[in-house]
This record gives C-alpha cells, sequence and structure tokens, in this order.
C-alpha cells in the first residue's frame, strides 16, 4: 500500500516534539483548522466517530483530519451497544445509556478534548488505566483547566465536553467562537506565518513525495461506507492522488487519494 506522508507526524507528536511550547496564538491556529475540517464533515451528514489528537496529521504545518474507519452518515447511524474509540475522547453518553446513538455533538465532545489538551500539552488522564478513563467521563469528571488559559478559550472547551449533548455548540458556532477569539486576541496573531487567513493557498496542493519514514500515515478506506465514498465524491473538492487515504484539511477542503 502507498500511504500519504505527513512531516509531522500526528498532532500529539507534533505537540510533544515542538523545541518550544506552543504560543497561544499558535493553539488558536490548531484548533481552527481542526474546527474546519470537522465543519466540512458535518456539512455532509458525516460523523468522524474517533476524532482525538493522533487521528490529526500534521503536514507543513496545516492540519489534517484522518482515519475515517468508524465514520458513518449521521443518516445512517444505529444504536450500538458497541463502544469503540479512545476512552477520554468517547461521548460520554455512550457509556451511560444503552445503545446509545451518537451524532455531531459526540464529535463536538470529541473536539473538547482536543482542546484541552491543546492548552495544556499533554494526555488527558495520562496514566490511568482505560476503565478508570471511562468511569470518570462518565460521571461528568474532566480535567482542571491549565494556568494561564484564556477564559474564551476555556469557556468553549468546556460547553464542547458538556456531560449533555443538546448542551454543547453545533460547530458552525464553535468555527465562529474561535474565529472570534483569534480576532480579539492580543498576541501578535498577524504576524504568525501559519496565520489561518495564509492557509487556504496550502491546500489544493500537488502530491507530495512518498516517504517511508515513521512519520508516514494513512486512511485505511476499506471499512468506509460506500455511500459516505460517494457523498464525498459528490460534494467536496478533490485532491487525487494514486494513493488509498483521504484527509480532510482547512476551509472545508477535503483530499482524497484513490486506489493505485
Amino acid at each position: 500500500m502507498v500511504l500519504q506522508y505527513a512531516d509531522g507526524g500526528n498532532l500529539r507528536d507534533y505537540i510533544r516534539k515542538s523545541v518550544n511550547p506552543l504560543t497561544w496564538p499558535e493553539k488558536y491556529r490548531i484548533a481552527l483548522e481542526i474546527a474546519e475540517g470537522l465543519l466540512c464533515l458535518h456539512a455532509e451528514g458525516i460523523l468522524h466517530r474517533d476524532l482525538h489528537p493522533k487521528n490529526v496529521l500534521v503536514h507543513k504545518g496545516n492540519m489534517l483530519i484522518a482515519d475515517f474507519g468508524l465514520s458513518k452518515e449521521e443518516s445512517s447511524t444505529s444504536s450500538n451497544s458497541s463502544v469503540k474509540g479512545t476512552p477520554a475522547y468517547i461521548d460520554p453518553q455512550c457509556h451511560i445509556q444503552d445503545k446509545y446513538k451518537r451524532s455531531k455533538k459526540s464529535d463536538i465532545f470529541s473536539f473538547g478534548m482536543i482542546l484541552w489538551e491543546l492548552s495544556s500539552e499533554r494526555e488527558p488522564f495520562a496514566g490511568e488505566k482505560d476503565f478508570q478513563v471511562v468511569l470518570k467521563i462518565s460521571q461528568g469528571i474532566r480535567e482542571k483547566m491549565v494556568e494561564g488559559t484564556p477564559e474564551s478559550y476555556f469557556r468553549l472547551y468546556t460547553e464542547c465536553w458538556n456531560q449533555e449533548p443538546e448542551e454543547r455548540p453545533k460547530i458552525e458556532d464553535v468555527v465562529e467562537i474561535l474565529e472570534s477569539i483569534i480576532s480579539n486576541s492580543t498576541d501578535d496573531y498577524s504576524s504568525n506565518p501559519s496565520n489561518p487567513s495564509n492557509l487556504s493557498n496550502n491546500l489544493l496542493v500537488p502530491p507530495v513525495p512518498i516517504n517511508t519514514s515513521t512519520y508516514t500515515y494513512s486512511l485505511n478506506t476499506g471499512e468506509m461506507n460506500s455511500e459516505i465514498k460517494e457523498e464525498i465524491y459528490k460534494h467536496s473538492p478533490l485532491y487525487v492522488n494514486s494513493h488509498n487515504s483521504y484527509s480532510i484539511g482547512t476551509s472545508g477542503s477535503l483530499y482524497m487519494d484513490e486506489d493505485v
């Protein structure tokens, strides 16, 4: 299999391997790019259902949502007692309610946890066993705010990880809030070379060189619902290459790699 190359690895590794701690402008940019990718998915009625930092790849400083092995169209999602995913990022209602039907708000919960990990630069509930994490999440226990976190950012991620799905914001609102946070930031955001206003030119790029280093990642589309593939083909701008993977970039753009 030929895999798409992500030169920055996944988001968790990217955070850990940064020479210097990420600045708040950098964290805002990363959060907005992921939110824009999720906006693209939700606009097409698709749930990711396994969103966490290891499923966000980094290429040339840009964030790409990947791994759609558990993704489904919201209209075809059924109640299921089987819970799959990364414990700290799974909607707590999946554990509380028997045969809970995931929704877009489930992805919003996962995004809220990503926002916290961005703020703290560490994995939530690090060192705890999976069953302990599930128990805490189900009981409404969350990680504490990291000192120095801006109030507006704190409010956003606590709204996203609310125990009650109906209390979580829509992804459209999340994007709007992040854009507002950025525009109102006292930091010199405009001096950041990765300012979101400059990102649109970096989305539909020529195929990157194939590299077999440890930072090679791909989405395995083998289990993806064929209807989702059709929706992606029909409605989304495509980046076509001779690989077997999909990636979603910022500003609602979708990268799709075809079979060889």
